[in-house]
C-alpha cells in the first residue's frame, strides 16, 4: 500500500508540473504579449513614440515570464526529488520486506518498475526540452524587441525624409523596397537634375541604395556626413548631450579622413590587393582599371563564441548579396561576370558563401576560412550551388593557422575544399617571374607592419596576396608556387 501511495503522489506531482507548464506557456500566447507587440506595428502610430510608451509594459511582461519560469523550475525540482526518493529509499525496502515475508522469488508488479523508470526519464527530457524552448523564446523575444527599436528609428527617419522630399519624388519607403536591378533601371532613367534633387532631399537613402552608381552614393553619404556634423556642432557645452555629440563628431571626422581620397586612408588589405591586381594587369597587357571595395556592411562577430554562430553570416550574406546585385546592375554586367570577384577572409568567407547562394560573381576566393555554409559544400542531403562558374572557387590556408581550423570545427561549417575549391599555397614560394614570396604565419589580414617577423594573408610580398590577385584577375597560372 505504501508503494501505491507513493506512486499516487508521484502522479500528483507530475500533474501539478504539467498544469504549471500549461499556464506558463499560455501566459505567453494570451492577452498581453500580442497586445504589447501590436503597439509596435500599428500603422497609424508614430513608431518612436510607441517604443517609449510600451517599454514599461514589455518590462513587466518579461519580468512576469521570468518569475513564472523560476516557479516552474522549483516545481520541476520538487518532482524530480520526489521521484529520486521514491526509487532510492522507499520502494526497494518494501519489495525486499514483502518478498522475505512471503518467500516469493518474484514480486508480481516488479515488471512495472522499468516501464515507470522509462516514463520518468521521458518526463525529465520533456521538462528539459520545455526549459530549452522557454530560453530560446526569451532570447528570440529580446532580439525581436531590439529589432523593433531599430525599425522604429528607421521609420522615423524615413518619415522625416519623405516630408522633406517634394511631391514629385519617390518616397524613401518605395525606394528601399525596390530590388537592386529595379533601382539601377530607375536611377538610369533620371536626368542629371532629377538625380541632384534626390541627392539633396534623400541623401541618407540614396547613399545606402544598392543599384545606384558608386560615385552618386559617395556624394550622398558625404553630404549626409556634413549635415550630421553641422547639427552636432550646434550642441553647446552646457547641453546634456554635449559629450555624446563630441564622440560622434570624432567618429565622423575619422570617416571624413578615410574618404579624403588618399590611398593611405584605405584599409591596408584592400590597398595591397589593389596594387597587386594592377601590377598583374600591366604584366598581362590588360586594362589597369581595377577597383577593390572593403565591404563592412554587417556586424562582425566580436569573440569566438559569436564566430561559432552562423546567424551573423546569414544576415550579412543577405546584405552582401544586395551589394553584389547592385554592382552588376549599376555597371550593366551579366551574372557571373568575370569583372566581379569576392574575397573572404576568416568569418568573411562564411558571409561570402551565404551571399553567393543568392547573387552571382565571377570568382570566389577564401583565405584562412572559418568555414562556408554546409549546404553549399555538399555535406547535407541537399545542396545549394554557389553562383560562381565552374573552377571559379579557390582557397588557401597557412599550415600554422589553427584559428581557421578551429573556427570550422567548433561551428560545424565546411572547409571550402569540400566544395571543390582550387587550393593555392600560402607558404614561402616564387612567382612565375622568379620573385620570392613570404609565407603567411598568422591568422590575420595584415600584421607585418607592426611585427616584421610575421605575415598576414594580405601583407605585401606574401604568396597568398599574389595568388588572390591571380585568381580574382582570371589568371590562375600566375599564382606563386
Amino acid at each position: 500500500m505504501l508503494y501505491r501511495d507513493t506512486a499516487a503522489r508521484l502522479v500528483g506531482h507530475a500533474r501539478d508540473a504539467e498544469i504549471a507548464q500549461s499556464r506558463f506557456a499560455e501566459s505567453f500566447r494570451s492577452r498581453r504579449m500580442p497586445d504589447t507587440v501590436a503597439r509596435f506595428v500599428a500603422p497609424e502610430r508614430a513608431a518612436l513614440e510607441d517604443v517609449h510608451a510600451t517599454a514599461g509594459d514589455l518590462c513587466h511582461v518579461t519580468e512576469a515570464a521570468y518569475h513564472a519560469h523560476r516557479e516552474l523550475v522549483r516545481r520541476r525540482d520538487e518532482l524530480l526529488d520526489a521521484v529520486q526518493r521514491m526509487y532510492a529509499w522507499e520502494i526497494p525496502p518494501l519489495i525486499e520486506e514483502w518478498m522475505a515475508a512471503t518467500g516469493a522469488m518474484r514480486y508480481p508488479e516488479f515488471d512495472e518498475v522499468p516501464a515507470a523508470l522509462d516514463r520518468e526519464e521521458s518526463a525529465r527530457w520533456e521538462v528539459a526540452g520545455f526549459n530549452r524552448a522557454v530560453e530560446e523564446f526569451a532570447a528570440e523575444f529580446e532580439r525581436s524587441i531590439r529589432t523593433l527599436h531599430v525599425t522604429a528609428r528607421e521609420r522615423g527617419a524615413q518619415r522625416a525624409a519623405v516630408v522633406a522630399a517634394s511631391a514629385s519624388t519617390l518616397s524613401a519607403a518605395k525606394l528601399t523596397a525596390m530590388s537592386p536591378a529595379q533601382v539601377a533601371a530607375w536611377w538610369a532613367s533620371l536626368s542629371p537634375a532629377e538625380r541632384r534633387k534626390y541627392l539633396e532631399k534623400l541623401p541618407s537613402v540614396i547613399g545606402g541604395l544598392d543599384g545606384v552608381d558608386a560615385a552618386s552614393r559617395s556624394a550622398a553619404n558625404r553630404a549626409e556626413l556634413e549635415r550630421a556634423r553641422t547639427q552636432l556642432k550646434k550642441i553647446g557645452k552646457d547641453d546634456p548631450g554635449y559629450e555624446a555629440a563630441q564622440v560622434k563628431l570624432r567618429a565622423i571626422d575619422a570617416i571624413r579622413k578615410k574618404l579624403g581620397g588618399n590611398p593611405d586612408g584605405w584599409t591596408e588589405a584592400s590597398r595591397n590587393l589593389y596594387y597587386r591586381q594592377q601590377d598583374l594587369a600591366h604584366k598581362s597587357g590588360e586594362s589597369a582599371r581595377v577597383a577593390v571595395v572593403a565591404w563592412i556592411g554587417y556586424d562582425a562577430p566580436r569573440d569566438f563564441l559569436e564566430v561559432n554562430n552562423s546567424s551573423a553570416a546569414r544576415s550579412g550574406g543577405k546584405t552582401l548579396a544586395g551589394a553584389l546585385e547592385g554592382t552588376l546592375a549599376a555597371r550593366g554586367w551579366p551574372g557571373q561576370s568575370e569583372h566581379l570577384s569576392v574575397v573572404g577572409f576568416s568569418y568573411g568567407s562564411a558571409v561570402a558563401g551565404e551571399a553567393l547562394k543568392r547573387a552571382p560573381a565571377g570568382a570566389f576566393v577564401s583565405v584562412g576560412s572559418a568555414g562556408i555554409p554546409t549546404d553549399v559544400a555538399g555535406r547535407l542531403t541537399y545542396r545549394v550551388p554557389l553562383n560562381v562558374p565552374d573552377g571559379g572557387v579557390s582557397s588557401g590556408q597557412a599550415g600554422a593557422d589553427l584559428v581557421a581550423t578551429l573556427g570550422r570545427f567548433s561551428s560545424g561549417r565546411a572547409d571550402p575544399s569540400d566544395h571543390g575549391a582550387v587550393p593555392f599555397s600560402t607558404d614561402n614560394a616564387h612567382t612565375p617571374d622568379g620573385k620570392t614570396t613570404a609565407g603567411t604565419t598568422d591568422h590575420a589580414a595584415t600584421v607585418h607592419a607592426s611585427d616584421p617577423t610575421k605575415y598576414g594573408y594580405y601583407d605585401e610580398g606574401t604568396t597568398s596576396l599574389f595568388s588572390m590577385a591571380a585568381h580574382t584577375m582570371g589568371h590562375p597560372e600566375a599564382v606563386a608556387k
